[in-house]
């Protein structure tokens, strides 16, 4: 899920619930390393693990996935790789690349709830959501917050939505006061 936050209340650096979650994926992820074969333990990661991110940098998901990228690599001693591959489409681009990617664990996809949602709302979507990907841990949650312009007369979803029905003429249409 991607953090939108308003104030810096919200701030995910500073939230004990957001850390709190990001210690157990870390915490889980590290584990599954160590409970895997020994055979496979002395080999992997043979190379370093490339976690991409479907945005440009500086958003939240970048954000989130460079503290999960340096703690695993602090506690892992195993090198990991943050890649952006933003291309828009709504992170599809960085997506569908590790979709195709090769199945050897060494290419991870940190996205935000859009991820599911991309393939209902864009049918030119190269991958799907459920057989393409495996998922490993929830990293982060926080609220999507609805705004908008101080001058629009409505204080809540319910207001908007009576101001946004549509009108007779079926055109959808913001209501005049």
């Amino acid at each position: 899920m991607q953090w939108i936050c308003s104030s810096a209340t919200m701030d995910p650096i500073a939230n004990s619930a957001y850390r709190s979650s990001l210690r157990f994926a870390i915490a889980a992820m590290v584990g599954l390393a160590v409970l895997t074969s020994d055979a496979i333990a002395q080999t992997y990661p043979a190379q370093p693990i490339t976690i991409i991110v479907p945005f440009p940098p500086g958003g939240s998901v970048d954000g989130v996935a460079r503290i999960l990228g340096q703690e695993l690599q602090e506690r892992s001693g195993k090198t990991f790789v943050v890649e952006n591959r933003a291309g828009g489409a709504g992170g599809t681009v960085g997506s569908a690349s590790v979709a195709q990617a090769k199945a050897d664990g060494y290419t991870l996809l940190l996205n935000a709830s859009i991820h599911v949602v991309q393939p209902l709302i864009n049918p030119n979507v190269r991958y799907d959501v459920v057989k393409d990907f495996a998922h490993i841990a929830l990293i982060a949650g926080g609220p999507l917050l609805v705004t908008t312009h101080p001058s629009v007369p409505a204080n809540t979803l319910k207001e908007f939505s009576m101001r946004s029905r549509p009108i007779p003429s079926g055109i959808q249409s913001p209501r005049p006061d």
